[in-house]
């Protein structure tokens, strides 16, 4: 199914007639670069240096922003040019998993050192001529920590691989918008010279306005995609005079409805 603002834009436009009449125009896409990225994601043979090295070398415009609201987020939307900026990434250290790093790390070294202490204790115990009956013999003592720590192994590479799996694909989704609001932007700045209005994905605080005719003029404010609360306005001034929604001045609307 088509989208609006992802797969065409919508606009307004007059003939030599001075007829109004709307138009759809595609916006177009890589589809092999899209393809590739699906394949990284849905892959567990590729990690987040393959991906980085790929898109590292599409060569796209790494100084380019886009104000773009999609995948439909309110908040945090913008697109930074560090979405395609392999630096932060690569040398097999990327900054994102270093507080994972610390933090698998500071698991291990505590339950070394707790597993470390309990065998002790059971050495200087079962060393002893005391020998305290225990509800465990000596031999199913050590069995019981050994699989303990097989467990909490096996728990942290399951961590670890989870992680690293959620990093490249954060990293593969914002690459996918980043893609997106590109191709947006270049079908929009085709369709703005030649439209009375257009269908967009502008970013918060937009306030365009449209002449439509000499007598008729469209205003829109709004703030989408930049913070929790949105809101929508649309006046239609004729002739000077302003012609607002009955009953209020702001609407608040969802987004399909933009």
């Amino acid at each position: 199914m088509s989208e609006l603002n992802v797969d065409y834009i919508l606009a307004l436009k007059k003939d030599d007639k001075g007829m109004l009449f709307t138009e759809v125009v595609e916006i177009m896409h890589p589809e092999d670069v899209l393809k590739k990225l699906n394949q990284y994601e849905e892959s567990t043979l590729y990690n987040i240096f393959d991906v980085v090295r790929y898109v590292d070398s599409l060569k796209y415009n790494k100084l380019q922003t886009y104000s773009y609201c999609w995948p439909y987020e309110y908040n945090n939307s913008f697109i930074g040019y560090a979405t395609v900026c392999p630096s932060i990434y690569m040398n097999n250290r990327p900054v994102i998993i270093e507080s994972d790093i610390s933090k698998w790390q500071k698991w291990e070294n505590d339950y070394d050192k707790d597993i470390a202490d309990i065998r002790n204790r059971i050495e200087l115990e079962y060393a002893s001529k005391r020998n305290p009956k225990r509800w465990m013999e000596k031999f199913e003592y050590s069995a019981y920590i050994d699989k303990l720590e097989r467990e909490m192994r096996e728990k942290i590479e399951q961590e670890q691989r989870d992680r690293k799996y959620e990093i490249k694909n954060e990293y593969i989704n914002k690459i996918r918008r980043y893609v997106y609001g590109m191709c947006y932007r270049q079908t929009l700045n085709i369709v703005k010279p030649t439209s009375l209005m257009y269908s967009n994905e502008n970013i918060g605080w937009y306030k365009p306005k449209y002449p439509i005719t000499g007598n008729v003029l469209i205003s829109i404010y709004t703030n989408f995609c930049y913070g929790r609360s949105a809101y929508f306005h649309v006046n239609l001034n004729y002739k000077g005079i302003n012609i607002l929604p009955s009953g209020q001045t702001h609407q608040i609307v969802s987004r399909e409805n933009k």
